[in-house]
């Protein structure tokens, strides 16, 4: 790839391998402007030096714009191992600022420790509401947040904002801007002409999931909008996208805010309550999920349960049944 100079007229450092591209169609919008988060944004795009072919000779590539947590593995490297089951691997790379990696902790927070608890930001938090509006003492009712008639009843409830402190101490993490390019390579599932496409794609995209864990890699969220269809002839029908929530399985250490990931709807019900299935008859030969909690208490509250192949097969029959 070329090298070319930077606005300012200046050459990039060495080692840092740039390549123009043309935006021309969004994907993904829907959380590109948050807070908390990856703000993950996705578009179409044209090599810049293809602009002169005409659109139709011109090759399509997908851009993920994200901001990823720098303790999670990078999603380009996992893209660039599994070959095989995913959207083809283009290149992926660091954000900078000039000569500086573009993230949260240091660029933007310019390295400002957070002073005491953090601050829970809820919108128009009912049950508190709830609990204040049904007091019988007036004088316990905070006049400028439950305005008063002439009557000593409340009249209404005014819907504000209002902030409390969340227990425990959690650090800021930091988040480095981070793009990945894919070959565009396929269209939604729910998208599917006909049953047989449909069965075809899901049924490969599980063949996909199966060769991306015998490359050590987990995927871990599974949904219907991570499932492409391509217009390859099986086993490449379906394929997979998608590995924020991706993992090295063999040699993972998993984070204390990291045993369960997926898309809540298509996630295995063992993950999400941390109640392990009970199995009957003959389950010898089945690889059953881990629990965190070997030897607790029963009576105390469920550890969660690591996330594993078994739970992603799980969400494949949810993306069925949810079509």
């Amino acid at each position: 790839m070329d090298k070319p100079l930077r606005e300012d007229g200046v050459a990039w450092p060495e080692g840092q391998d740039q390549e123009r591209f043309v935006l021309y169609q969004a994907l993904s919008l829907a959380r590109g402007e948050v807070i908390r988060g990856r703000a993950t944004r996705v578009w179409r795009a044209w090599r810049w030096d293809e602009m002169k072919l005409p659109e139709k000779d011109r090759s399509v590539f997908v851009i993920k714009d994200t901001w990823r947590d720098e303790r999670r593995g990078v999603e380009g490297e996992l893209y660039r191992k599994a070959e095989l089951g995913v959207a083809s691997y283009y290149s992926h790379g660091t954000v900078r600022i000039n000569t500086h990696e573009d993230n949260t902790l240091f660029l933007i927070r310019k390295g400002v420790k957070p002073q005491g608890n953090p601050v829970l930001l809820e919108l128009n938090q009912p049950k508190r509401a709830q609990t204040i509006a049904a007091s019988s003492n007036v004088s316990e009712v905070d006049s400028a947040v439950f305005p008063v008639s002439g009557t000593s009843s409340v009249a209404f409830p005014w819907e504000q904002d209002h902030f409390e402190f969340e227990e425990g101490t959690f650090p800021p993490r930091n988040l480095v801007h981070s793009r990945l390019v894919v070959k565009s390579t396929g269209w939604p599932l729910l998208r599917f002409k006909s049953i047989a496409e449909l069965l075809i794609g899901i049924s490969d995209a599980i063949g996909g999931h199966q060769w991306l864990y015998n490359q050590g890699i987990l995927h871990r969220d599974i949904s219907h909008g991570n499932i492409l269809l391509t217009d390859r002839p099986s086993p490449h029908s379906g394929i997979l996208i998608d590995l924020d929530h991706a993992i090295a399985w063999k040699d993972y250490v998993h984070l204390t805010d990291d045993v369960r990931s997926g898309t809540l709807a298509f996630m295995s019900y063992e993950v999400i309550t941390s109640n392990p299935y009970h199995i009957s008859g003959d389950s010898t030969d089945l690889p059953l999920p881990i629990s965190l909690d070997e030897g607790a208490d029963p009576s105390s509250k469920p550890k969660p349960i690591l996330h594993t192949s078994i739970h992603d097969l799980e969400s494949f029959f949810w993306v069925l049944c949810f079509i």
